[in-house]
């Protein structure tokens, strides 16, 4: 297996839409990156994109070449090229450096620490942009500090399926189309989870997803940007998280009747009639 980190900027010329043109070139390495099963992850700070592949050794190759060809990145620079016995990604992911996060603090250190020995620096000022990420080095976080609380949310390296099934999930504010591609299931997805919280599994039954894959790909983009809020699941006895869906508002459920209305009134309309003699 291979190992390869690119480090990568945007030109200034891109800055009045920069979540975009980041956002396309993340989505054109995800669909590669799943043909070919490459693990690793897509760190965002600013207009810098540090970049870590993972997989097998031709697959990766091809990975690093393609963004080293992407006209989206003004400059791209290996800075890792290495072998590895097991990848330390389990899969493929964003995630956006926020300076006041502790938990980004704390992820930050510790992939520090499984690739700095391996880094080679084609000029001081890779390294410079390099260090410019690496929030964490300026703020010396302890490696074995706590994790910042908040609402119970689990604030690991990402959020896990085995994490999410325990919590429910709660949208402050829908993504902006810059962040993300509102696609049919993000938006189905957005809509059900919009200033409630919903269990993670009642999102799973509900199979608005081609996978669980996706949905928790959707769930830890949603978390990068700062827009979801997590709670532990309190299961009601006897209750499975599938039952306990949420409950439905006055408006919801009038928009249903006249949503059945219409329906009605178009079959009406539509149907065939029977003749009158």
């Amino acid at each position: 297996m291979k190992r390869i980190v690119c480090l990568c900027t945007l030109p200034q010329s891109f800055q009045d839409n920069l979540s975009a043109y980041l956002m396309d070139a993340y989505d054109d390495l995800r669909k590669f990156n799943i043909e070919y099963d490459i693990k690793g992850i897509f760190i965002v700070y600013r207009n810098t994109v540090l970049l870590v592949l993972e997989g097998e050794g031709k697959a990766v190759a091809r990975a690093a070449y393609k963004t080293r060809m992407d006209t989206r990145f003004k400059t791209c620079s290996i800075i890792v090229n290495c072998k590895i016995e097991t990848p330390y990604f389990n899969r493929w992911s964003i995630r956006l450096v926020k300076p006041d996060s502790e938990s980004q603090q704390l992820f930050l250190n510790r992939l520090k620490k499984e690739l700095e020995k391996d880094f080679v620096f084609e000029s001081p000022k890779d390294r410079k942009l390099y260090e410019d990420i690496y929030i964490a080095e300026r703020n010396q976080v302890p490696a074995g500090a706590p994790a910042a609380s908040g609402a119970g949310a689990p604030q690991a390296q990402e959020l896990k399926h085995s994490d999410l099934v325990q919590y429910s999930v709660s949208l402050s504010a829908w993504p902006k189309p810059t962040q993300m591609k509102l696609t049919p299931p993000a938006m189905k997805t957005c809509s059900l989870i919009s200033n409630r919280f919903v269990p993670y599994q009642t999102l799973i039954d509900r199979k608005i997803w081609p996978t669980e894959a996706d949905l928790e790909q959707f769930i830890n983009l949603l978390y990068s940007l700062g827009t979801l809020s997590l709670k532990m699941y309190q299961q009601p006895a006897g209750v499975s998280p599938a039952q306990a869906e949420p409950q439905k508002t006055a408006e919801q459920k009038t928009s249903e009747k006249q949503d059945r209305f219409s329906q009605l009134i178009k079959k009406f309309i539509t149907s065939p009639r029977s003749k009158v003699n």
